[in-house]
């Protein structure tokens, strides 16, 4: 009798020890591999007293929040059991809306959540596909670009920020968005963009314009027909605006002939006193030269009667 009261208990002693094991328990079982799981995710290793108390959480909240917390876990790693604990109920809402933003939830739980009341849950749709561009696209765009990119593609997000980021001013990167809002195909308005040249000096909106009239097809037109038709547009032109230019001179003519006779009358006699001083200028040094001669004949004449008589006068003497 004694003997089968001992194994008896030997055998209620190991059943409760598999029990507090995990064994024979599928919830604990369930619960053990997704922290092993979220812990491969988090980087880390569990200690047993690190493990029983993950467990211990884990339990409380599956409790509380329904199952749904076990495949949070599981995609979030073990910080969304942390972040469960500090936000609550509002923290394990958001994750099952977007089971697949869980990772980000778990690591930006205190800067997606105050985004996630202002814009909705749709935003953890972003963080879904491509994770910490949200936060990045509210930074650079506020929440109305937020709301205008909730669809984009990541690619095009990626592209969008590293445009926001080297931007030269703040004007050109809302005009980036502006531009990529109201292309008619976006994901071609971006290929335009050389991104090599954007990320070694920058973006400007002089790339931004010609890279919306290529994806509108303006300037396509341009390299497709201009070895061609561009030319002869140019030599067209350039006639074009000489006859213009040469009819607007004639017309200006005309229409200040009338005023042309009096403005030229009015010349006239202003220099007409000038040209007088000057023809009156030219003739005194001829009247000169010619005075000068007479002057002297007349004087010879005058001078020779004087010299006679006394040349005469030992003559007279004489006889």
């Amino acid at each position: 009798m004694k003997q089968t009261l001992f194994t008896l208990g030997l055998v209620v002693l190991f059943l409760v020890a598999i029990a507090s094991s995990g064994f024979g328990n599928p919830a604990t079982k369930i619960i053990q591999e997704a922290l092993e799981q979220a812990a491969k995710i988090s980087g880390k290793s569990l200690t047993p007293a690190s493990k029983e108390a993950a467990e211990l959480a884990m339990k409380k909240a599956v409790v509380a929040h329904g199952d749904d917390v076990v495949k949070i876990v599981r995609i979030g790693g073990l910080e969304t059991l942390e972040q469960g604990t500090k936000h609550g109920d509002e923290f394990w809402r958001m994750c099952a809306h977007c089971p697949d933003a869980a990772r980000s939830l778990a690591l930006h739980a205190d800067d997606l959540l105050p985004l996630a009341r202002r814009i909705g849950p749709e935003v953890l749709e972003i963080e879904a596909r491509t994770p910490g561009m949200a936060l990045k696209i509210a930074e650079h765009y506020g929440d109305d670009g937020l709301r205008a990119l909730m669809n984009a593609p990541s690619d095009d997000i990626s592209r969008l920020i590293c445009g926001a980021q080297n931007a030269d001013s703040p004007k050109t990167r809302e005009l980036l968005l502006e531009k990529y809002k109201s292309s008619k195909d976006k994901a071609k308005f971006l290929e335009s963009i050389n991104w090599k040249v954007v990320a070694a000096t920058g973006l400007s909106a002089a790339a931004i314009t010609s890279a919306y009239k290529i994806s509108d097809g303006v300037e396509e037109v341009i390299k497709t027909t201009g070895p061609s038709v561009f030319p002869e547009m140019t030599k067209g032109m350039f006639y074009l605006f000489l006859c213009l230019l040469t009819f607007c001179a004639i017309f200006l003519l005309w229409v200040i002939r009338p005023f042309l006779k009096p403005l030229v009358t009015m010349l006239e006699k202003k220099h007409e006193p000038k040209a007088k001083l000057e023809a009156e200028l030219e003739a005194k040094p001829e009247a000169q030269p010619e005075a000068q001669p007479e002057a002297k004949s007349e004087a010879e004449p005058e001078t020779k009667p004087e010299t006679k008589p006394e040349s005469d006068s030992p003559e007279v003497g004489d006889t």
